[in-house]
């Protein structure tokens, strides 16, 4: 939001500047320094052309919040729920001194791999049933996967064909209840060693959303199953440890525009990330978990040199001031006169 004043009498001003997050709470005398970003490639900003975001999520919320440090660095792309329980149980004390504030997004690989394994193992009965409609072998699901991922046409129409079995698979099953495991752990050492930070853990959305009632109708189908099966474990987790969940699954929802996947013509992009603008969203939704419970973070907003939540502000006869947030979130201002911005 910029420039919002357009001229202000000689009076007194009274500017108040309401960012609708958090009242008074006891952060305001303790000013956050660093927040802790963990998980996957989502958090680690992934994008196809392994260039970088010029927003990802996690820079949104550090300049909201006005974070001295942003440490990403237990945010790898491929990781699993086990990857980063493991990487936690041996990162060192100072990974967590000075923490306030710790996102997570993870899970999602972890059902990619039961996915790609199902596939697999799917395609490895057909091809023993019909040799001759399923000619190429592969020595290893990696193998398998990369040639799929390559848009490989008889592997596609293939799985598409199998994609609905997904959901009641016992490799599905497996991948949840890993997630479950992990989750509670992540959840339980966290308390422990950033007993001051806020946790909070972001739903998967479906990447697939532009998909629906396509050709490849089949895919979002099938994902939807998938994530909000993975969505269930995580909400209940997050219910039994006390943590906010950011519900990233309903703000992609009616979206289908927010990730990489999109159906252009006859060749599908099938990269399952956020783009900037879902990054955008994922900010968003975290900033307004965290006002509904009432999570005081000192969300900053920029008036000339100042920062704070509220302002009396004494003006020239003519005089422009700026609001920044980034656009994340509500902005009420109230004794001014403003730019429709």
């Amino acid at each position: 939001m910029n420039q919002l004043l357009k001229r202000l009498g000689a009076a007194l001003l009274t500017l108040a500047l309401t960012l609708t997050l958090f009242p008074a709470g006891a952060w305001a005398a303790d000013p956050p320094t660093t927040y802790l970003a963990l998980g996957d490639s989502i958090t680690a900003g992934y994008t196809p052309d392994d260039g970088d975001l010029e927003h990802p999520f996690t820079g949104y919320l550090k300049d909201l919040y006005a974070f001295e440090d942003l440490d990403n660095s237990l945010a790898v792309s491929g990781w699993t729920s086990g990857d980063l329980l493991t990487e936690l149980q041996s990162a060192g004390e100072d990974t967590f001194a000075g923490v306030r504030l710790v996102t997570i997004t993870i899970g999602g690989n972890d059902l990619m791999d039961a996915l790609y394994g199902y596939l697999f193992e799917e395609y490895k009965a057909a091809q023993a049933q019909a040799p001759g409609s399923y000619p190429t072998s592969y020595d290893d699901q990696e193998a398998f996967q990369e040639a799929l991922l390559g848009g490989d046409a008889t592997l596609m129409f293939f799985a598409l064909g199998k994609l609905g079995g997904f959901s009641d698979s016992s490799q599905a099953a497996a991948a949840l209840e890993a997630v479950e495991d992990h989750l509670g752990e992540i959840l339980d050492l966290l308390k422990k060693k950033a007993s001051n930070a806020t946790i909070v853990v972001c739903t998967q959305y479906n990447p697939y959303n532009s998909f629906e009632n396509t050709l490849l109708g089949g895919m979002y189908t099938a994902f939807e199953a998938g994530v909000q099966q993975l969505n269930d474990k995580i909400r209940s987790v997050c219910s039994g440890k006390s943590v906010l969940v950011a519900d990233v699954y309903s703000a992609f929802l009616s979206h289908t525009d927010l990730c990489n996947a999109q159906l252009n013509g006859t060749t599908p992009q099938l990269d399952f990330h956020p783009n900037e603008a879902g990054h955008k969203v994922m900010a968003q939704t975290i900033a307004q978990t965290l006002n509904t419970q009432a999570v005081n973070l000192n969300a900053q907003a920029e008036v000339g040199s100042f920062a704070a939540l509220t302002y009396g502000y004494t003006s020239p006869d003519s005089a422009k001031v700026t609001l920044t947030n980034n656009g994340l979130l509500p902005v009420t201002v109230t004794g001014v006169t403003c730019d429709n911005t």
